[in-house]
């Protein structure tokens, strides 16, 4: 759990130990809302913690990232990079964005497409 938590009593603030205490028993997360803002998220303490803990590496992990570490070797790069600007510009196309890149001679010879040359 974050150790940065300010408590807050809430032994006299009935509507929340209310609430609070619903959450424990169970087990889910409660959204506080203020008009059809959410301001805060109750959540049980077992959740909290489990979901901030950091999982160890395995074998098994350190072996599966070995495996992909050479998954990409036979991979045109050129190729790649031109299927991703082709991609990337075929969604500023169809939604009618303009593209914001560096890179306009990846772009210049596509027609109608809006080009932004960021610095």
């Amino acid at each position: 759990m974050n150790r940065s938590l300010t408590p807050i009593d809430i032994s006299n603030l009935s509507d929340l130990l209310r609430i609070a205490e619903e959450v424990r028993t169970t087990r889910k997360p409660r959204a506080l809302k203020r008009d059809n803002e959410t301001v805060a998220v109750l959540m049980p303490v077992a959740i909290a913690i489990k979901r901030s803990g950091k999982r160890t590496n395995t074998k098994a992990d350190f072996a599966a990232f070995r495996l992909a570490a050479g998954s990409w070797s036979d991979v045109d790069i050129e190729q790649f990079k031109a299927n991703t600007y082709a991609d990337l510009a075929a969604t500023a196309l169809h939604y009618n964005l303009t593209l914001i890149t560096r890179n306009i001679q990846d772009y210049d010879h596509i027609p109608h497409l809006k080009l932004y040359q960021a610095s």
